[in-house]
């Protein structure tokens, strides 16, 4: 038994049920801004496939038959269907796009995203996105202990280590961030330079919790564990870290740009082993789709790769 005939094009149906309302193949033409011919040629294709014809051609116009009947039926079914269709997706198209959701450690958020992003500038980068319709999609920040949640996410990982790829999941790497120990030039003042960096061990140190999950900080952590007094602080953001250490507690593990954001710090004029985490940044493929969200991957992943603070 053969297939029955399938209309290809849906707008057939609608130009049957146009040429039923308005009479006449040349008055449905002009109300679908289509030329004459035009229509008695989709009429005709679809009368072929029909096998019988759809309408009686008459001087005062086009008269439907039984199976024209039928299927202007149908046609009406099918543009009542348009018709709340075309209000469901003009409903979509005026919603505001949602937030864009990124997943970052703390610092990394505070620090280079949140003020590149919304500021387009970012110590001697500026960024130039292109933003989907010209305006800035909005972004909301989570932590990085919670990556399913979000659109986009920066990793940060040890040196080797590679991240747990998936089919459907669009990783890049996107840089390397070297550490190195800082202390405010106050504290320094009243506290002697360490002649290496095992003598580190002996000041007064100011730690982040974070710190002890990157192998790639495993010197530092060190350190720490073997601190002749222990740690003077410990704390679980870089903001809370940031504030003691500029006003002169102790000497903290930063990023070698951190005395870009404060004068008041000063990297230790010693040797140091090789301390460094990589990033890369991730997001499915699916979320990738988003205008919005691609905008704001490729925007973040400029701004990491153009940066000499990240190489």
């Amino acid at each position: 038994m053969s297939e029955p005939p399938v209309i290809s094009d849906w707008n057939d149906a609608l130009l049957l049920l146009a040429v039923i309302q308005r009479g006449s193949f040349s008055a449905a033409a002009q109300s679908l801004g289509l030329d004459q011919a035009t229509v008695s040629r989709r009429i005709a294709a679809l009368e072929r496939k029909a096998g019988r014809p759809l309408f009686h051609r008459r001087k005062s116009g086009a008269q439907p038959t039984t199976a024209g009947l039928v299927l202007a039926e149908v046609a009406q079914k099918l543009e009542h269907i348009a018709l709340e269709f075309g209000k469901a997706f003009s409903a979509i198209a005026e919603t505001p796009t949602r937030a864009v959701t990124i997943s970052a450690s703390e610092g990394i958020i505070a620090f280079y995203l949140a003020p590149g992003l919304l500021h387009g500038e970012i110590g001697p980068i500026v960024c130039q996105p292109k933003w989907p319709e010209g305006r800035m999609p909005s972004l909301r920040f989570v932590s990085e202990d919670n990556p399913s949640e979000a659109d986009i996410v920066v990793l940060t990982l040890a040196p080797g280590e590679l991240p747990n790829s998936r089919a459907a999941l669009r990783v890049r790497h996107i840089g390397t961030m070297r550490f190195m120990p800082f202390a405010a030039k106050a504290y320094l003042a009243n506290a002697s330079m360490p002649k290496d960096f095992d003598a580190v061990r002996d000041m007064a140190l100011l730690n982040h919790d974070r710190y002890r999950k990157d192998r790639g900080l495993e010197p530092w952590n060190a350190i720490v564990s073997s601190a002749t007094r222990g740690p003077a602080l410990s704390v679980d953001t870089t903001s809370g870290l940031f504030r003691p250490l500029v006003s002169g507690c102790g000497v903290a593990l930063l990023p070698r740009y951190a005395h870009l954001y404060e004068g008041a710090l000063t990297a230790l004029d010693i040797p140091i082993p090789d301390m460094r985490i990589e990033l890369w940044l991730a997001a499915h493929e699916d979320s990738l789709r988003e205008p919005a969200v691609r905008a704001v991957y490729d925007t973040v992943a400029d701004m990491f790769l153009r940066s000499p603070w990240f190489r």
